[in-house]
């Protein structure tokens, strides 16, 4: 009879939360019986109301089954709780519980292997005016925040919630079944985890929140702008706001907040409007919706051309010279893009015109053109140094990388890498850091680390999933497709390519249509599928040899 190993998964939250602590007791009976216990594994939720009553202060009872936990698990939302009791020294029994997880975590007799923390997302107007409960769970969210010692995780919906732990269940199965065939070893940290406006900024108050967001205090920033999109909010700020939550990977959230200065054009002015339809383009193409995202930056255009307003149509040709670059279409996006470049340059708007050369420094390096591509990620760099635009910084370090390891020079590949990830991981910006884990992925993969690839690969395809981005889990799934080709787990291979094919014919992305197929042909070829991968090879050969 096969042995399971049970896992103890301690559940804590004040008061108000009880529906969803039945979602995540729910999930893990889901996953028990979906894949964990086809694999040797339990998951037992464990909490305050599974705990037998004794003599002895009761708190005290609930941190005795605590000890006996191996993951714990933090949920707050907007109250802290209250005291446990009337001497000690904490505020909430949350608080206490954490607390002595803590010391669990570091105690190597006991068995505590992991800490999450999850903070439900608040209503804008109760972060501007808090109270007493909200401030104190806000407080201990900037600390967490500001050490990245434990993992946290802000969610908008008990989907979002689900899926994340969801995530992390896998992850513990897997260092589960490592830990049988390799030995017990030191549990793996769960990974830590904005776009510039045409529009200047007026307010002091604005720029407060954005100078916030720019060194990291996301929980500092997210009230200074929750507090400027209450009431008759300006529409700068709501711009702002919008462009800060999608930084952080809430990009419903961030919709919401462009749709009303759209609502409020009629008010404030077209230019408004036009400025936001080219956030919500931006915001869909990020999502893979293509057409949609075109659509949007489309009528963009259509209000600027109207108003005769040249300046402001720099942003939308770069997100539709972004998009051509997507699909592979690369005649089309160096057209766009040296559009926005006269602008920008007309116009005197420095972070624009360092956003077009670092795109097309992506389109010269996609046609193998790398001194070229490296000339424009440099004047880029150049630009965003010079400003201290730390997310343009990111991603020029990012693309220098890129360029780097075409040359097989790992070194600077991998400090350029490091660095992007580094300032991203400050700036909580989610989808640079899951590039950033894809390119580390890219140099070990290269250098025949495969197991090491493969572990950053999949880091960047769980940020891509749980944000939505279609190229992202396209690009990993293609590249998880590639390692274990190599590990010679074909079955996983083929899985993983069929996946990325599914997601590229979405995008029409023509460059992962090619690299997928082609892979794909080779799997089949190992697997002695002959036909299918006969089949594959001509397909990426048609796609490759049509019109570009």
């Amino acid at each position: 009879m096969e042995i399971i190993t049970q896992y103890r998964v301690f559940i804590a939250s004040p008061s108000g939360l009880e529906e969803v602590r039945e979602v995540l007791r729910a999930e893990l009976r889901d996953y028990n019986g979906i894949d964990a216990n086809q694999r040797g594994v339990s998951f037992l939720a464990v909490g305050w109301e599974d705990v037998l009553g004794g003599a002895g202060r009761p708190q005290s009872l609930i941190n005795d089954d605590l000890k006996k936990c191996d993951v714990f698990i933090l949920v707050l939302r907007d109250r802290w709780g209250s005291r446990p009791d009337t001497e000690g020294p904490y505020t909430s029994g949350c608080q206490e519980e954490f607390e002595e997880a803590l010391k669990c975590l570091e105690d190597p007799k006991l068995p505590m292997a992991d800490i999450l923390v999850f903070f439900g997302s608040v209503d804008p107007a109760r972060l501007a005016d808090p109270g007493p409960q909200l401030s104190q769970v806000l407080q201990f969210r900037a600390e967490l925040e500001k050490s990245k010692k434990h993992f946290h995780f802000l969610f908008d919906s008990v989907e979002m919630l689900k899926k994340r732990l969801r995530q992390h269940l896998a992850a513990w199965v897997y260092r589960h079944e490592k830990e049988q065939s390799l030995g017990p070893s030191a549990p793996e940290q769960s990974p830590l985890g904005p776009d510039e406006s045409p529009l200047e900024t007026s307010s002091l108050a604005i720029k407060n929140a954005q100078h916030l967001a720019d060194e990291g205090n996301l929980t500092g920033a997210e009230i200074a702008f929750a507090k400027l999109s209450i009431g008759r909010p300006n529409p700068e700020a709501l711009q702002r706001y919008g462009q800060f939550l999608m930084r952080t990977g809430r990009f419903e959230l961030a919709r919401l907040m462009h749709e009303r200065v759209v609502d409020l054009s009629s008010e404030v002015g077209e230019r408004w409007k036009a400025a936001a339809f080219s956030s919500l383009g931006k915001i869909y193409r990020e999502r893979g919706e293509l057409v949609r995202a075109e659509e949007k930056l489309n009528q963009a255009l259509d209000i600027y051309e109207r108003l005769n307003s040249k300046e402001g149509k720099g942003y939308p040709y770069v997100e539709l010279g972004v998009i051509a670059i997507t699909r592979g279409e690369l005649v089309r996006a160096e057209e766009k893009l040296n559009q926005a470049l006269g602008i920008f340059v007309n116009q005197a708007q420095p972070i624009g015109e360092a956003k077009t050369h670092l795109n097309l420094g992506i389109v010269y390096r996609e046609r193998g053109e790398l001194v070229r591509a490296e000339e424009k990620q440099n004047q880029a760099l150049e630009i965003f140094e010079r400003l201290g635009h730390q997310e343009g910084m990111a991603s020029s370090y990012g693309n220098l990388g890129n360029i780097f390891l075409d040359r097989r020079e790992y070194g600077d590949a991998k400090n350029m890498f490091l660095e992007s990830l580094r300032i991203n991981q400050t700036l909580g910006y989610r989808a640079g850091i899951a590039k950033a884990y894809g390119s580390l992925g890219n140099i070990y993969n290269e250098q025949g680390r495969f197991d090491d690839a493969r572990k950053e690969y999949l880091k960047s395809l769980d940020i891509d999933r749980e944000l939505g981005r279609r190229e992202g889990m396209a690009v990993s799934y293609e590249n998880l497709g590639e390692v274990y080709k190599s590990l010679g787990k074909l079955d996983l291979a083929e899985e993983a390519l069929l996946k990325a094919l599914e997601v590229s014919e979405h995008l029409r992305f023509r460059n992962g249509l090619i690299t997928s197929y082609t892979t794909l042909g080779k799997v089949y070829k190992s697997l002695g599928k002959l036909d299918r991968a006969e089949e594959a090879l001509l397909k990426a050969m048609e796609i490759k040899e049509g019109p570009s």
